[in-house]
């Protein structure tokens, strides 16, 4: 499998306080020694038994001890600022922006604890993150979504958006806005680009040492968008998710990306709770490997293959499509 990408070994500190002498006691927002010591080394621990990139969790643990042996962790009141800290630590180390470590009292409830019912009318507010469609000069579709919903709200919305692309000789498909969401989603809506059942990447889990593929459709009901030069527009906030759209399509020549580099968010993360201790973590646990190239985008984003500032990318796109349709043989 590739390697993570990872940096410079970092001189050894040891870790000097223990699991086993933490007790959490008294005013839960001070923090003791002892209370340090249990958050730090139930973090270091979950990371060597999930972390993606086993091979930067001892410099993980001599960084965090380096700055813990000069005593910045000691000046800390809560929690939450240690935890804050160390989130900061560990990203310094791994340049892995889907780590996360915070307070319990901050952990997220799904989908705010809401019925499903609920659930779908808050998305529904905004159309579930599919922002503007419409047909631009020249016979040119555009759409803006700025997340990937789960499918099993958002289907119609995405099918109807995919169906009003279908006018459109080129379509511009803008992600400046999208950091991502779920992958059932950029399932769904790479498999109306793409006429046969195509694996868009797989997810490799080093825990299990196992890959799990992912793969479009074919019988997804609606009109496939199969002739249309489609084009992608990017930014240094295109994440997740919307890099994995981007990453698939670029990759099987299916897209020209236009815009910036993305932000290199490409791990899987899973949450684990800590209550003993008071945090959570969000832990990347997985890797993407793309069929075509063989890794993923974690920490170099995707590429455009037309490099131009976010704000000119709309109307760079608008131009390559003009230029694409003018230069198609007569009656295509």
């Amino acid at each position: 499998m590739p390697p993570c990408l990872s940096k410079a070994a970092i001189p050894a500190l040891l870790i000097a306080s223990s699991l086993s002498s933490f007790a959490l006691a008294g005013d839960s927002s001070r923090l003791s020694p002892e209370r340090v010591a249990g958050i730090i080394e139930t973090s270091i621990e979950a990371f060597r038994v999930h972390y993606v990139c086993p091979e930067v969790v001892g410099d993980i643990e001599r960084y965090v001890a380096g700055r813990r042996a000069a005593g910045e962790y000691d000046r800390l009141d809560s929690v939450a600022e240690l935890t804050g800290r160390l989130r900061r630590d560990f990203r310094h180390v791994t340049d892995d922006r889907h780590i996360w470590i915070d307070a319990m009292e901050n952990l997220p409830v799904a989908d705010g604890g809401a019925s499903k019912a609920e659930i779908a009318a808050q998305k529904r507010a905004d159309n579930f993150g599919f922002v503007d469609v419409k047909l631009l000069p020249g016979g040119i579709a555009y759409l803006r979504f700025d997340r990937f919903d789960d499918v099993e709200y958002a289907a119609p919305a995405a099918a109807e958006a995919m169906a009003a692309l279908a006018a459109g000789d080129a379509i511009i498909m803008d992600l400046r806005e999208n950091h991502g969401g779920h992958s059932n989603m950029v399932r769904f809506l790479c498999s109306y680009l793409f006429a046969e059942r195509t694996q868009l990447n797989s997810l490799y889990f080093v825990e299990a040492d196992s890959l799990v593929e992912a793969w479009t459709d074919p019988s997804l009901p609606g009109t496939k968008l199969l002739r249309q030069k489609l084009f992608i527009l990017t930014s240094e906030r295109t994440a997740s998710g919307a890099e994995s759209f981007a990453y698939a399509l670029k990759h099987y020549g299916r897209a020209t990306i236009v815009g910036e580099s993305t932000r290199g968010a490409a791990h899987w993360k899973e949450t684990y709770q800590f209550p003993e201790v008071g945090i959570f973590l969000e832990i990347p646990v997985a890797r993407p490997i793309n069929p075509v190239t063989g890794c993923g985008w974690e920490g170099v984003g995707v590429q455009p293959d037309v490099m131009v500032p976010a704000e000119d990318a709309l109307e760079t796109a608008q131009r390559l499509a003009r230029e694409a349709l003018q230069s198609l043989p007569e009656g295509e």
